[in-house]
């Protein structure tokens, strides 16, 4: 596969990749596309504070 683009400024990209890099790639992504999201957080919740108080 070759990618060649030049943009409106005259700069090029080129790249090129073999079936085996690409099918590599392919194979990473979809592996990782199959795990869990684990998303962390060591801040507080956002209901845990409110910026406006009951009683103003």
């Amino acid at each position: 596969m070759v990618i060649d683009i030049t943009d409106a400024h005259g700069e090029r990209f080129y790249r090129e990749w073999t079936y085996e890099e690409v099918a590599a790639a392919s194979d990473r992504a979809r592996a990782e596309a199959d795990e869990p999201v684990v998303i962390t957080y060591n801040g507080p919740s956002p209901m845990d504070h409110s910026d406006h108080e009951a009683d103003e």
